[in-house]
């Protein structure tokens, strides 16, 4: 990892935006690479020390939040379109043997479409480390989330997140190596329950629990 540290150091020292924004296209591709070491390391090295100032603070948003947006989406597209192919398809040969169906994709598809609060939820999720950004970007190319509207919640979510760890990283300054590992234990969590969930979902699905309590 103290490799990997050093090559971010190096990106986005040199590079300003166009470092941040290439380091979240390669984490979201690699994934390996915790979110929060880019978008931390990147409020450290070029804004540790500086003031608080409105100037700064807009420039602090261009360079780090958004530029890591737009990174974090356009890495995350390939998983999205790659689902959005194959996931439905794996879902009418497989699904059965899990309790999904075609028509629950289409279903769950249609709600997300008539409410906001779906789009608030993934927001939330895209916003704090708690479920890899990897499975939100699968997750949406299953369900055929339009592209401008994946696109448009995703830098939003990122954005907010961005801004949240970025800060965090201006704060810090030399203490952000413990505040980072501190935010990828909680994606590693996040990963976890998540893996969890999709078993409950599963064991729901097929009337295991119900079985289980007669």
């Amino acid at each position: 990892m103290q490799h990997v540290i050093t090559i971010l150091q190096g990106w986005i020292g040199n590079y300003g935006f166009f470092g941040v924004l290439a380091a979240g296209i390669i984490e979201e591709i690699i994934s390996p690479i915790p979110s929060s070491l880019v978008q931390g390391f990147a409020g450290a090295i070029l804004f540790s020390g500086v003031p608080f100032a409105f100037p700064n603070i807009v420039t602090f948003l261009i360079t780090v939040p958004l530029a890591s947006a737009i990174g974090v989406t356009l890495g995350s597209l390939p998983y999205v379109w790659l689902s959005r192919v194959v996931g439905l398809k794996i879902i009418d040969r497989y699904g059965k043997y899990i309790g999904v169906t075609h028509d629950d994709i289409f279903n769950l598809q249609k709600k997300m479409e008539s409410t906001s609060w779906d789009d608030i939820l993934f927001v939330g999720l895209r916003a704090f480390p708690l479920v890899p950004n990897v499975v939100l970007a699968i997750y949406s190319g299953i369900i055929r989330i339009s592209y401008l509207k994946y696109i448009f919640l995703s830098m939003v979510g990122v954005f907010i997140r961005g801004t949240i760890i970025g800060g965090i990283g201006w704060i810090a300054g030399n203490n952000l190596e413990y505040v980072s590992a501190s935010f990828s234990g909680f994606e590693k969590t996040g990963t976890f329950v998540f893996i969890v969930g999709i078993f409950f979902f599963i064991f729901y699905k097929k009337g295991i629990f119900k079985k289980i309590y007669k």
